[in-house]
């Protein structure tokens, strides 16, 4: 054809890796991996500047029932999904010839299974105590009102304005709860924080959860990207 010049034709194709000379199993884990990563990074850091900001505009029962429901949600989602990455990062590792580049994979798996042990080591007493406050909650709202406490958080607009108007007496019951342990166990400071509280430390610390996976995926794009030719 006119535009392929003799030269260039049979010598610069053949210059190209073949097909057959990519480690497809190496692309793909590192494709895998590096997405899973950063979306689950994604996903913990908008629970904590997006999710959580909006839910702390409601009132505590409100508040506590949407932070239960997110909670159950993750907890079932997000240490299984995790594993991906893991896998991945540490099946790279494994695959890799250079010690530099097995210790660079090895860290970044390391960082996606982490958020599994941070989430045991520095939110689980904070957990725990979110979920005594549920359970009181929902304990309150039944005595209270008698009203269901699955229909609490449903979007239609009678039961929206039935929740605001219970505002004020949920405000000042958690308010008599909170000034009783005070007086109680005044050394407790822990005890004593109101719900709010207890989902805005919750939302702080899982930014260290988004955080480590955000590592991990900055990690193992850096050590694809710089050594890519290797």
């Amino acid at each position: 054809m006119p535009f392929m010049s003799k030269s260039s034709s049979p010598s610069t194709f053949a210059s190209f890796p073949k097909m057959t000379d990519i480690q497809l199993p190496i692309r793909v884990a590192q494709c895998v991996g590096i997405t899973a990563a950063g979306a689950l990074a994604g996903a913990n850091l908008s629970i904590s500047f997006i999710a959580v900001p909006r839910i702390l505009e409601s009132p505590p029962h409100l508040l506590l029932k949407q932070w239960n429901n997110m909670f159950q949600q993750g907890k079932a989602f997000f240490p299984i999904a995790s594993l991906i990455p893991t896998g991945s990062f540490f099946f790279l590792a494994y695959k890799q010839t250079d010690k530099l580049k097995m210790k660079l994979f090895g860290a970044a798996g390391a960082l996606a299974f982490g958020m599994v042990p941070y989430t045991v080591l520095f939110m689980l007493y904070t957990n725990s105590k979110l979920l005594g406050k549920v359970d009181e909650a929902q304990a309150n709202y039944a005595s209270q009102s008698g009203g269901d406490w699955d229909d609490l958080s449903s979007g239609s607009g009678r039961k929206h304005k039935k929740s605001s108007k219970d505002r004020e007496r949920s405000d000042r019951s958690y308010k008599k709860s909170s000034s009783s342990r005070r007086k109680d166990a005044p050394d407790e400071d822990e005890d004593v924080r109101t719900a709010h509280e207890l989902v805005d430390r919750w939302a702080m610390l899982n930014l260290g959860r988004g955080a480590m996976m955000l590592a991990s995926a900055a990690i193992a794009t850096w050590t694809v990207v710089r050594y890519s030719k290797n």
